[in-house]
């Protein structure tokens, strides 16, 4: 299991992971108090309950579809893509200049390591969402 981590992931990959993890969190998180704020007005469910075990499903079946895009499963429609021409970014304007390690955007990596972001940022925030809501629901 290690060793397919350490095959798959790489060290430059953490931080897309981490900033995609925390802004699904974030989003997530909004979405169900906004739930709990407008939809639940009695108080007959709890928040973690029913819009937190929503959020971890929709989450792991992004974990799937992820899944399946590593294994090269496509519809041919939603495949096609309209390719931009890539804004030039001026050397000046860059923050970080003097950093020991290049930082690696989202953007600059391969495909396939997108998607193994996106999956593993889905399973972490899956996770943090449906842990809560199975535990309190069996309690």
């Amino acid at each position: 299991m290690i060793n397919m981590i350490k095959k798959y992931i790489k060290s430059y990959m953490i931080r897309p992971i981490f900033y995609k993890s925390i802004t699904k969190f974030s989003i997530s998180l909004t979405l169900c108090l906004l739930w709990d704020h407008f939809l639940n007005k009695d108080n007959l469910y709890s928040i973690w309950e029913y819009p937190f075990f929503l959020a971890g499903c929709i989450l792991l079946s992004g974990v799937w579809f992820c899944y399946l895009k590593l294994d090269h499963f496509t519809i041919h429609h939603l495949a096609e893509r309209n390719d931009r021409t890539p804004r030039k970014h001026h050397a000046t304007k860059s923050i970080v200049d003097f950093a020991d390690e290049k930082i690696i955007s989202f953007e600059e990596l391969t495909t396939q390591e997108q998607t193994i972001c996106d999956l593993l940022s889905n399973l972490i925030t899956g996770i943090l969402f449906l842990l809560p809501a199975l535990i309190l629901s069996l309690f």
